[in-house]
């Protein structure tokens, strides 16, 4: 589901950074190419070569920095801090969702993704009394392991999202009613990818028509409860 791709993509650009930094330690220190590779390397007539000094690896690292800034115009590491640090908002104006959004999965213009659930099912957003916002539309599936389940319209781009949405892994799903463990939640709030302090979700079910009932807590201290109902496709 979508919130197991965020930090799928957040890694992707930590392993990245990992990556980079990694090849330019290397090529700093020295270090060595093959399993069992000596200090010293193996010249033409087969004597050993002397290892680099301390002072030779100090200028050598001092060039491949020199030449690193020459090469970013010294900007390097504040791209990746941009990268890393920029996150999109979690409040302001209310966004509304689109109503002429069409069912599935839409790829607009900049290549952004946007998935409407339309399958039968709702979910209403209560937040404090600020909030009481009722969506149409779900997806439910018994995936065995996890219950996968979304009610509105994601945005793959966090600083575009419109509307609500709610997305949820949930494990070990009672066979009648109960508690689920949550495995993974994902909430937008009028557009804005939304934290959660906490939160619990209880589970009534009844054939093939799945009742869930989530209560916690925003990050600003607001109580939230989204009541949703959908129809459960087992594959």
């Amino acid at each position: 589901m979508t919130r197991a791709e965020k930090p799928l993509r957040a890694s992707a650009r930590v392993v990245s950074l990992l990556l980079a930094v990694g090849v330019s330690v290397s090529a700093c220190t020295g270090a060595p190419t093959g399993a069992g590779s000596d200090p010293g390397q193996q010249t033409a007539s087969g004597t050993a070569a002397p290892a680099a000094t301390g002072e030779e690896h100090a200028d050598d690292h001092g060039e491949h920095a020199d030449e690193h800034a020459d090469e970013t115009g010294g900007d390097d590491h504040a791209h990746h801090d941009e990268d890393v640090e920029t996150a999109a908002p979690t409040t302001g104006p209310p966004r509304p969702a689109d109503p002429d959004l069409e069912c599935g999965t839409t790829v607009l213009d900049d290549l952004e993704q946007v998935t409407r659930y339309c399958d039968e099912g709702s979910a209403r957003f209560v937040v404090a009394d600020d909030k009481d916002t009722t969506v149409e539309g779900a997806t439910c599936e018994d995936r065995g392991a996890f219950f996968l389940a979304h009610f509105g319209t994601n945005y793959s781009d966090d600083f575009n999202s419109r509307g609500d949405y709610l997305g949820l892994a949930l494990e070990e799903m009672p066979e009648t009613s109960g508690t689920a463990p949550i495995y993974a939640l994902e909430l937008t709030l009028d557009g804005y990818k939304t934290p959660l302090g906490g939160a619990d979700v209880e589970v009534s079910r009844s054939g093939g028509t799945v009742d869930l009932t989530l209560t916690g807590e925003l990050a600003d201290g607001r109580d939230l409860l989204v009541e949703a109902t959908c129809e459960v496709s087992a594959d």
